[in-house]
């Protein structure tokens, strides 16, 4: 059976996160430690200290949700045979730890530009401020569609068939919760997010972004990486590059990209990262998947009895 490697994204983040991690393996205190060289800041105590709002800075979160995505990756690949791996795919920051596992650019890259990503998507927050909300239990999409459509706000991520996320202004966004919960939907909830994620409030950043994607030094990946822009898997650098570029202000589509996968014969997935956000997702997309998670120890060594 196929498998696939599958990286967390902002919103699973935790004050504590991987520290049980690094005092256990040594791999993954390899990259933590790297990390803090190459960005020149205490990455590990803001994951393992905190407090949670210098954490949940998407300036922070960004570099440190990378580096726990990557450095459960190097535990696994240390550990056991990761060469029947079909495809990686990442939730939008997570693409990042995809591309990274599947060689597509090197860590310290990766780390570069999910670091002025970002910065970029602070001062976006910033200069116009957003919000996103999960539409919870609505089956009509296409009339969520149309409450975006009348509300000028985007759908920017579609994580299950029964959950989508809006973005867009906050005034905005709470007129079409309101709308939303009047014409149908079980539950709309929200985000704690500094800014309009995934939204057109984001294509300026999405151009910034562009030179620093430009200035990383690109190679095929090892692995076909399902990126989320367009829902397939590719290994064309310059298609990778420009998916990149895109997704920060585009839709995630990871219902779609579980659904290429599935149709590709894969149903067995590891969650790299930390909580198991992905891991719920996939089992609302497909409940026959087997779907493990590696967010702590327990998680780590259960891969490594079922898949050495």
């Amino acid at each position: 059976m196929s498998k696939a490697l599958l990286f967390s994204g902002q919103g699973s983040q935790y004050v504590g996160m991987g520290e049980d991690l690094y005092n256990e393996f040594g791999s993954f205190k390899e990259v933590l430690d790297r990390a803090n060289e190459i960005l020149d800041r205490d990455l590990k105590k803001i994951m393992f200290e905190g407090p949670k709002d210098v954490l949940t800075d998407t300036r922070n979160a960004q570099p440190a949700l990378l580096t726990m995505d990557y450095g459960i990756y190097k535990i696994l690949e240390d550990k056991i045979d990761l060469g029947n791996i079909s495809y990686t795919a990442g939730h939008s920051l997570g693409e990042y730890g995809a591309l990274v596992a599947s060689k597509a650019f090197s860590f310290e890259d990766g780390l570069k530009i999910v670091q002025r990503r970002g910065e970029l998507m602070s001062r976006a927050g910033e200069k116009a401020p957003g919000t996103m909300a999960a539409v919870i239990g609505m089956k009509d999409v296409e009339k969520l569609e149309k409450i975006c459509e009348k509300n000028d706000v985007d759908m920017a991520n579609y994580n299950s068939p029964l959950q989508i996320v809006i973005s867009g202004s906050v005034d905005n966004v709470k007129k079409a919760m309101e709308d939303c919960s009047s014409e149908g939907a079980k539950k709309v909830v929200e985000l704690n997010v500094s800014g309009a994620f995934h939204s057109r409030l984001m294509v300026e950043s999405g151009e910034k972004l562009a030179e620093t994607i430009n200035k990383a030094k690109f190679e095929k990946p090892k692995i076909p990486v399902v990126m989320n822009v367009i829902a397939r898997a590719t290994t064309d650098p310059d298609e990778i590059k420009d998916s990149l570029i895109k997704q920060v202000s585009s839709p995630v589509k990871w219902a779609q990209s579980i659904q290429f996968m599935i149709e590709h014969d894969v149903h067995e997935y590891i969650e790299c990262g930390p909580k198991r956000v992905l891991t719920g997702l996939v089992r609302r997309i497909d409940r026959d998947t087997t779907v493990y998670s590696t967010d702590n120890i327990r998680g780590v060594k259960k891969v490594m009895e079922v898949l050495s």
